[in-house]
């Protein structure tokens, strides 16, 4: 599928989604961000850190490099410590990697909470 930008170019963007892509891509071509257009995206959840940083959350499924066929799906989480100068850290988790992690986190949140 093709897209045409107020600027009379073209933007590639994909033939399908998958089930749980947001289908933003025209919205993205429209704004002129040609490499977003190309991306499968969904909105994750996003918050506040206690001591002033933030978390932010998305699934995003990109094109291979070269061009033929698409990267791994993956989970992407962004923090950022507002405290000591904003230390920011992204990771790619897999489905499996984000349920374990979700796992360990709430094991320890029970082992704060419950006496």
């Amino acid at each position: 599928m093709t897209a045409l930008r107020s600027n009379s170019s073209q933007v590639e963007m994909p033939k399908w989604c998958p089930a749980w892509c947001q289908g933003i891509h025209q919205q993205w071509a429209e704004e002129m961000e040609e490499g977003l257009a190309r991306i499968h995206y969904s909105g994750g959840i996003e918050g506040y850190l206690r001591g002033g940083g933030w978390y932010d959350s998305c699934i995003e499924q990109a094109p291979q490099p070269n061009g033929v066929g698409l990267e791994p799906v993956g989970i992407n989480l962004w923090m950022a410590e507002a405290i000591g100068g904003g230390d920011r850290v992204h990771v790619v988790l897999g489905s499996g990697e984000a349920r374990t992690l979700a796992a360990q986190l709430i094991h320890l949140a029970d082992r704060i909470d419950l006496p």
